[in-house]
């Protein structure tokens, strides 16, 4: 499937371009601005001609919508805090191990079907998650009890991986249950559907990211570098076209659940495999455990 495998790519450019952020020394806050900037401006000369406007405002799933575009903005900061409180696998894995959410959404509200084959899968995936992310020290995971304050740090990887597990869930059900084109699938009038849906998430990810940086006392139109422009219009195509291709993806498989887990893991192996051959990174005996138990989780999740 072409969509998924483009969803793949972009989440897996996503890890890229952040790694290469912190090697150029880019802005972090100002290229986040820039990013969906680019999105919402893209998306919006992509479709204005078909932009029906009566759809949108009676949407459905406007709602979702808006709660998606903030949780996409508090998920970058939420990676950023993590990671500074933490360390990078843990919060590789509080994103990825969230495929649980939108498996189980699939099951209990889109009545998905869940044999014994997926169930090991799954497990397999979860394991295989743990075995590639898993960090070097166990102990740093006790520094969490050391004292009250680090135990509520344990707080950010948990709604790092509620934030992003709620909004692939509100994306699969936005796309199957409250979309017209759902509905009617043979209706010429909504095939823009998914374009309009994109470009409304991406709109309240820009106005929300422009309110949050000024709450955060972040001027958000201070001088920005070169390099803060160009990371941020990189970034904002790769998130586009991975939300639309997402849409697309979902629209054409009846497992969603399955969808998700294929599309973390593969995310993860292919980042592990960018990870070595670019950024000179080692892989331990326990971490390629976990890839050969992830290729084999796909297999089932398949069958």
């Amino acid at each position: 499937m072409i969509a998924a495998l483009l969803v793949i790519i972009t989440n897996s450019l996503v890890f890229v371009i952040f790694k290469l952020f912190q090697r150029y020394q880019v802005h972090i806050k100002r290229a986040i601005i820039i990013n969906y900037t680019t999105a919402v401006i893209i998306s919006y000369f992509a479709i204005r001609k078909s932009i029906d406007f009566n759809l949108l405002w009676n949407a459905k799933w406007i709602i979702p919508a808006v709660i998606i575009g903030i949780i996409y903005v508090l998920n970058f900061y939420l990676i950023n805090l993590c990671t500074k409180n933490f360390n990078l696998a843990v919060t590789s894995l509080s994103g990825k191990i969230s495929v649980v959410i939108p498996i189980l959404i699939g099951i209990i509200i889109l009545h998905e079907a869940f044999g014994w084959t997926r169930v090991v899968g799954i497990l397999l995936a979860l394991l295989s998650l743990f075995l590639i992310l898993k960090p070097k020290n166990p102990t740093n995971f006790k520094l969490f009890f050391n004292t009250p304050t680090k135990i509520l740090k344990l707080f950010i990887p948990i709604a790092l991986f509620l934030f992003y597990g709620i909004s692939d869930a509100l994306f699969q059900v936005s796309q199957k249950k409250l979309f017209y084109s759902s509905i009617y699938p043979e209706s010429e009038g909504f095939v823009n559907e998914n374009a309009i849906f994109v470009l409304t998430v991406f709109s309240v990810c820009f106005i929300f990211s422009i309110l949050f940086t000024t709450a955060i006392k972040e001027n958000p139109i201070r001088f920005y570098k070169f390099r803060d422009i160009i990371g941020g219009i990189a970034l904002g195509v790769v998130n586009l076209i991975g939300g639309f291709m997402l849409l697309e993806a979902v629209s054409q498989v009846n497992n969603t659940g399955v969808l998700f887990a294929v599309i973390n893991i593969s995310v993860v192996i292919l980042t592990t495999m960018i990870g070595i051959l670019y950024f000179k990174e080692k892989l331990r005996p326990i971490n390629i455990v976990g890839i050969v138990i992830a290729l084999l989780a796909l297999v089932l999740l398949n069958i």
